[in-house]
This record gives structure tokens, C-alpha cells and sequence, in this order.
């Protein structure tokens, strides 16, 4: 009745009064702020802890596999223009810098001696003069380059692991794209030994797509995004330049309404200052190619010119591209590798995941390098599109990580398996196609393959059922 239920209010009331105490003077909020921070405390370091075990395994595994090479061939990091030109030139910079001379021109080397005009040695770029005056100046050279390819390996890795996090993937598979973008072919075999340039402007394109990113959504000021593009069109590969204006574009696209309007004009204005920096940095390039000998104009020679059969050999550890290349016919090393497990694991990912805008950026920059991989041997300054193999891989590593994160995809498991076992089988046939006289490399790679797979998709199974 309504004089009962007016009785069981009064009390419930009462019952409350008698449980909850009076206000006192005791400090209660302070107490409950201070365990407030403490818990906060906590939850940071353990996040910290959490981070250290992805962080560690991964700078191991770049470690180890940097250093394998020179324990076939201890000249591994000394090839190419880095022998020829890039590491004694460096070393003179550095030389120069400690005896407290001007690092920008050695007259005594004639038109050898013009470092600012060549715009490859990177004079203007704080990270490779610290380099140039400290480790540079070591005396065993193999040691040398083997740790400045550390260095930008571990900077690479850093980055990509950090951009990964930034669109979503969870710490263990930022910390595998990591290992995977500092281990591919090109990025081992050709920057880090013939390339160094090339490997710094890799290794500091993360930092400036996580910038522009941060900038765009309104997480960062835009000087971080001027500091990281400044770093890498400043290296010595003109190509840097190229990069950092696509991957505004892309973050644009990915940011383009109302909301982020503000942050997107601000990156904008930021890109003009980057444009200006780099003009800075290659305007004696390009005013002193008169007197130069690089080639301009566009025509195709087909020298380091990949086709796209070559491009769908990142999972096949064998494949070395029937490409032209100073002369020979085939690439002696596997150039377009990126990771044994990408292309044979993709049935298995939930790739739907990555059909929101907030990933649109990673489809765009793959656009736009693919079509410059496939594009003509020589772009007025540019040449050898196949420089540009490890950028069309970096959104392709981050997209993979992104959906690996998410666990695997447990149906139709006949259907996909026969797709994986289809992919490996077809990538053994386009490395067999290109030098048959490999034929037992190709069947032992091939089944090494087929096994990691496997184990992978065990374990990877395994966790996606625990999970769900």
C-alpha cells in the first residue's frame, strides 16, 4: 500500500544515514586524490614494463640479423658508393669539424671538395655530424659502418614500431613491423651497404609520418613535424623531399572534414617550411648541375627499374628480380624481400579492419610509391625507381601489423590454407622463373617457408581462440 511503501523509503533512508558518516574534517579527498595518483602511477610503470619486453626483443632481432651478414663477409657495410665516396668523404667532414674548420667545402679536393653542392653527405643535418665526428673517426671501417648501420636500423625500427602504435596495432606486432622494415632486402642488402643517405632518409620517414599524424588530429605542435622532416630531407637523398610531401597528403586525406580543418592548415603551413628547408638544402645541387655529370631529363633505360612480377616477390626469401643493373641482368640479391610471412598469412587477417577512414593515408602512399617503383629509370633528378621499394613496403608493414593485432580469422580454414599454400607455391615459381639454375634454393626456401607458416598460423590460431 502506498503508506507501506512510503514506510520502506523513510527506511531505506534512515539505513542510509546510519551507514554513510557525517562530513568531517578529515582529509578524505586529499586521500583519495593521493591514491588516485598512485594508481596512475602504477598503471604507468607497468605500462613501461609492458613496452620493454616488445622494445627488447626487437632491437635484439635487428641486432642479430645486422650483424650475420659480416660474419660471412666482414666487408658486407663497405660497397657500393659508401666505400667509394659517402664513409671517406663523411670521415673528412668529421676531421674537419674536430680541427675546427669549415665542414661545407674542402677546396683541396677540387670539385671533390664541394660537399654542399653535392647535397649527399648530409652537412646539414645534426644526427650525421654527430656521427661524422665520433664514430667516423674509428679506425677499423668495418666496425664503423656496421655501427652507424646500427644506428639507423634502431632509428628505423623505433619509428616504424612507434607509427604502428599510432594507427592502432598492439606492442608485439608494432615490434615484428619493426624487425620487418629494418631486415628486407633492399633496406639490408642496398642502403645499409652501397646507400647510407638512403638508409638515414628511411630510417627518420616513421617519425615524420607519426608527426604529421600527431599534428593533424591535434595530439603535437607542429614544430615536431618541422624537427623530423627537417632530419630527413637534410640526409642526402633527394628522394626524402618526395616522401615527406606524400605522406601530408596522405594524412590530409585521412583528416579532411571540419573537425580537424584547423590541424590540417596547420600541417600545411608546416609542410611550406619543410619546402623551404629543403630548398635551402638542394638549391646548389641544382645550380651547379651544369657543371656536373648527373643525367637529367625523363627517358627509360630500364636500369633498376622493377616490374610489378618482381614487386609480389616480398615473400620469397630466393627471388632476385630480372632487373638491369650496372651492366648485369639480374639483381644478386633478394631486393624486393620484405618478410616470408606477409603475403602467405594475409588470407588468414581481418582485413576489413582497415576500411576506416583513420587508414586511408597507408592506401594512398602505397598508391603513390607503387606507381614511382614502376615509373621510368630516370624522373629528371631521380632515378632508379627501385630506391623506392622499402617505402611502398612501410604502409604495407603497418596495415599487416594493424590487422595481425586483431587475431586470426578461424573460418574457411580449407579455403585459406589452400590460398597460403597457392601464394608460396606461386612466389617459388616467379624466383624459379628469374634464375632457374637455383632450382634447389627455391624448393629449400620453399619449404622453410611453408613450415614457418604453418607454425605461425598454429600459434597465431591458438591465441585468436583464447582471446574469443
Amino acid at each position: 500500500s502506498p503508506a507501506v511503501h512510503r514506510c520502506r523509503r523513510r527506511h531505506r533512508t534512515w539505513n542510509l544515514a546510519l551507514t554513510v558518516p557525517a562530513p568531517t574534517s578529515d582529509p578524505a579527498p586529499a586521500a583519495s586524490a593521493d591514491v588516485l595518483a598512485e594508481d596512475a602511477k602504477e598503471a604507468s610503470v607497468d605500462r613501461r614494463r609492458g613496452v620493454a619486453g616488445p622494445l627488447t626483443a626487437m632491437y635484439l632481432a635487428v641486432g642479430a640479423v645486422s650483424v650475420i651478414p659480416i660474419l660471412g663477409f666482414r666487408q658486407f657495410y663497405l660497397a657500393g658508393d659508401t666505400i667509394a665516396s659517402w664513409l671517406p668523404v663523411s670521415r673528412g667532414v668529421g676531421e674537419l669539424l674536430l680541427d675546427g674548420e669549415s665542414h661545407l667545402m674542402d677546396p683541396t679536393l677540387w670539385r671533390g671538395g664541394n660537399f654542399v653542392a653535392s647535397a649527399r653527405y648530409g652537412v646539414w643535418n645534426p644526427i650525421v655530424l654527430a656521427l661524422d665526428v665520433s664514430v667516423l673517426q674509428l679506425d677499423d671501417l668495418v666496425v664503423v659502418m656496421l655501427l652507424v648501420t646500427l644506428v639507423y636500423l634502431s632509428i628505423l625500427a623505433t619509428g616504424v614500431f612507434l607509427l604502428a602504435r599510432e594507427y592502432g596495432a598492439t606492442q608485439w606486432p608494432a615490434a615484428v613491423g619493426g624487425v620487418v622494415m629494418a631486415t628486407g632486402g633492399w633496406t639490408l642488402w642496398m642502403d645499409a651497404a652501397w646507400w647510407t643517405p638512403h638508409l638515414a632518409s628511411l630510417a627518420f620517414t616513421p617519425f615524420v609520418w607519426l608527426a604529421a599524424r600527431r599534428v593533424a588530429r591535434g595530439g603535437s605542435s607542429p614544430i615536431w613535424f618541422v624537427v623530423a622532416a627537417a632530419l630527413c630531407v637534410t640526409v642526402g637523398n633527394p628522394y626524402s623531399a618526395v616522401v615527406v610531401f606524400v605522406i601530408v597528403v596522405a594524412v590530409v586525406v585521412e583528416h579532411a572534414d571540419r573537425r580537424d580543418l584547423g590541424n590540417v592548415l596547420a600541417l600545411g603551413a608546416s609542410l611550406v617550411s619543410v619546402g623551404l628547408i629543403a630548398f635551402f638544402v638542394y638549391i646548389p645541387f641544382r645550380q651547379t648541375s651544369g657543371v656536373g655529370f648527373r643525367e637529367t631529363g625523363i627517358f627509360n633505360d630500364e636500369s633498376w627499374s622493377p616490374g610489378l612480377g618482381d614487386l609480389l616477390g616480398m615473400s620469397s626469401p630466393t627471388a632476385t628480380p630480372l632487373v638491369s643493373n650496372f651492366g648485369r641482368t639480374v639483381i644478386g640479391f633478394p631486393a624486393a624481400y620484405l618478410s616470408w610471412f606477409v603475403l602467405p598469412l594475409a588470407p588468414w587477417l581481418q582485413w576489413r579492419t582497415l576500411r576506416r577512414r583513420e587508414f586511408v593515408g597507408l592506401a594512398v602512399f602505397a598508391g603513390v610509391f607503387l606507381l614511382l617503383a614502376l615509373g621510368p629509370s630516370n624522373f629528371w633528378f631521380f632515378r632508379w625507381p627501385m630506391r623506392l621499394i622499402p617505402y611502398l613496403h612501410l604502409p604495407i608493414v603497418i596495415g599487416a601489423m594493424v590487422v595481425l593485432g586483431r587475431g586470426l580469422v578461424t573460418d574457411r580454414r580449407s579455403l585459406r590454407a589452400a590460398t597460403s599454400a597457392g601464394i608460396v607455391a606461386v612466389g617459388t615459381y616467379l624466383a624459379w622463373a628469374d634464375v632457374p639454375d637455383d632450382l634447389s634454393w627455391h624448393v629449400a626456401a620453399a619449404a622453410v617457408v611453408v613450415v614457418a607458416v604453418g607454425l605461425s598460423w598454429f600459434v597465431g590460431l591458438r591465441l585468436t581462440l583464447i582471446h574469443i
